[in-house]
């Protein structure tokens, strides 16, 4: 048994006292006292609080509310000088009930035994002459005090002070008896007890207690001291206290406010958190999270942004919700136009295209402002017409070099410098089923072209031209003025004076067929002067051919080599080949010659074909006729 040693010293008058406290039992010096006495007095009674605490009923070392509480205690009683009594060995035993937790009412009886009376002056006799007859004799002393404990502090430490106040009455009794009663001091007085002390909960079952306590007789006017030890028990009041309830009793608990489910150590009561999540055991629902991973109230890895990656792992924690991620959390982008995947509703957007942004309802699909098939962004041509093909950089194509757009182009492949029409063919279409008027064709009195129309003409040629295998019908009509018989004569002999002009310039005259319609199908009133020039037309339609043949291109002269001498012009205005019929002459006994027509002026600057003709001269005969020339298209 660990051995220690404590020691008081306590001025009394003269003397002093000296008390020495040993595993083996106690010893009183001072005063003149015999200590063996109180030697074997305190053995028995240590040895009767050792064997009442291995024997100890299980209950428990806690001021519970209701609780009850018995113990016992031994120690060593400092007696005032005015009693002239030795000091010694006192014990006792304790009755308390807690009726809260901080306090407690109890009940003590104290027995101090057999301390030799020490001189006369003692105010436990009242004639000196009884010391002197017997001075051997003792006195006993009892005590029975009603105490009012209060323990402050947290009731689950092991150690906890406490103080004590109380009420009683302590009784001296002589041994042997006097034989005078009228020889009896102050035997009996009213004591103010103030106590403090200190528990030790040394199990769950018993304390240890240690108390200092100060003794007043009120009306005799003197102290007493004792000091003792003992063991105290608990019992009744409902079971041990868990305030948590993790199974480990408050006493031992040094986590008292575990929550409820949590695992904890059984010897000290702290929860266990293995992954060191700050969610502790049995109340994480994921007990192997990686340590420094951010996690819920219920120990889980966080997903704030909820891409299937934890925090913890997570590289891009801000992911939007719905995008696709790799195993590290980061945004997939497969066509990188900046939309992530799985929000991106055109994920095969070519590199570079412009696209609609993440909170638009076509998020990551790209624009094409001008209909061509490439999207903005990759569009190097993005104000292409509607319709034009264009190359994978999105710039229109003009395969024949007309100005007008493959796409838009209806004939893609015409010969360069060739007059074209908005939709990039010939001008005179013979590609349309439905007849045509040769613009600006018109012819002075008789069979002779206006100066100027060889241009509009040329027209023509072009088209055949291009349309090589197409067959046409040459229509001319006149106006109403003269006889049915005769315009009809005039209106062949001019469509085969352009016939010739025609063959003159390269086509072959199995193409073409002329008709002299002469005044009928009348497209305006022949009762006007306007209208008469109206008349006056020829058209060209299409019989037969195939429009899909057209002649090849001619490549172009590399740059720096000259071009062949191109052929000298045709005449203004060609001869046919045989001899036109003569227009019918008015009646009379011979037919005089025809007049020869006057020389043509110069052509005016041609303007284009779109421009209304000049109104044809008026009728007249040839020589007089002053016509302005026929305007030339334009390029």
């Amino acid at each position: 048994m660990r051995r220690f040693s404590k020691h008081f010293l306590k001025a009394r008058g003269a003397g002093a006292v000296r008390v020495r406290v040993r595993s083996g039992g106690l010893s009183f010096r001072g005063c003149g006292m015999r200590g063996s006495r109180g030697v074997v007095a305190a053995a028995r009674m240590a040895t009767v609080l050792v064997a009442l605490a291995l024997t100890a009923a299980p209950c428990t070392a806690e001021e519970r509310k209701g609780s009850k509480e018995i113990g016992f205690f031994a120690g060593n009683a400092f007696y005032a000088n005015e009693l002239g009594i030795g000091n010694g060995v006192s014990y006792g035993i304790r009755l308390g009930y807690n009726w809260k937790p901080a306090y407690e009412i109890e009940l003590q009886y104290r027995h101090g035994g057999d301390e030799q009376l020490q001189n006369e002056n003692s105010t436990l006799v009242r004639n000196p002459t009884v010391f002197l007859a017997n001075p051997r004799r003792k006195f006993l002393s009892d005590s029975y005090i009603a105490r009012y404990i209060i323990n402050p502090g947290n009731e689950r430490r092991r150690f906890k002070p406490y103080l004590g106040f109380g009420l009683g009455l302590l009784y001296f009794t002589p041994s042997p008896d006097f034989s005078a009663p009228s020889t009896r001091g102050d035997n009996r007085a009213r004591v103010v007890t103030l106590a403090g002390g200190i528990r030790f909960r040394m199990t769950p079952y018993m304390s240890f207690r240690a108390e200092f306590e100060e003794e007043y007789a009120v009306l005799e006017i003197y102290q007493n001291q004792h000091v003792t030890a003992g063991l105290t028990w608990v019992f009744g009041g409902g079971v041990p206290a868990d305030s948590d309830g993790d199974g480990v009793l408050d006493l031992r608990d040094r986590c008292p406010d575990t929550p409820k489910g949590a695992l904890v150590d059984k010897h000290d009561g702290c929860p266990w958190d293995l992954d060191g999540d700050g969610v502790m055991d049995g109340i994480d629902k994921c007990p192997d999270t990686p340590r420094s991973w951010p996690v819920d109230e219920q120990g889980c890895p966080l997903d704030s942004d909820g891409d299937g990656v934890p925090d913890g792992l997570d590289k891009e924690p801000d992911t939007p919700k719905g995008a696709l991620v790799t195993p590290e959390g980061r945004k997939m982008d497969t066509d990188g136009d900046g939309i992530p995947d799985g929000l991106d509703k055109c994920p095969d957007t070519p590199k570079g295209a412009i696209v609609d942004p993440i909170d638009s309802a076509t998020a990551g699909c790209p624009h094409d402002a001008d209909n061509d098939g490439v999207v903005d962004g990759v569009d190097q041509c993005p104000l292409t017409p509607p319709g034009a093909t264009v190359d994978e950089k999105g710039c229109p194509q003009d395969s024949d070099g007309d100005r007008v757009l493959d796409g838009i182009d209806q004939c893609p492949d015409t010969p360069r410098g060739q007059k074209i029409d908005k939709e990039g063919c010939p001008r005179v279409r013979l590609d349309k089923p439905e007849a045509q008027i040769l613009q600006n064709v018109k012819f002075l009195k008789g069979i002779e072209l206006y100066p100027g129309t060889d241009a509009w003409i040329e027209l023509l040629v072009d088209a055949m031209n291009y349309w090589s295998d197409v067959t046409v019908e040459l229509g001319v009509y006149t106006d109403g003025t003269g006889t049915p018989a005769g315009n009809r004569a005039v209106a062949q002999r001019r469509g085969e004076v352009l016939k010739a002009w025609l063959v003159q310039h390269g086509i072959d005259a199995k193409r073409l067929v002329v008709k002299g319609y002469g005044a009928t199908s009348f497209i305006a009133d022949n009762e006007t002067e306007e209208g008469r020039e109206k008349n006056k037309r020829v058209e060209v339609k299409r019989l037969s051919g195939d429009l899909r043949r057209h002649p090849k291109p001619q490549p172009e002269a590399p740059e720096g080599e000259e071009k062949p001498p191109a052929a000298a012009p045709p005449a203004a205005h060609p001869v046919p080949t045989s001899p036109a019929p003569a227009a019918p002459a008015p009646a009379g006994p011979s037919t005089p010659p025809a007049p020869s027509p006057a020389p043509s002026p110069a052509p005016a600057p041609s303007p284009s074909p779109e421009a209304s003709p000049t109104p044809a001269p008026h009728a007249a005969p040839a020589p007089e006729a002053k016509p302005s020339p026929s305007p030339s298209p334009g390029e």
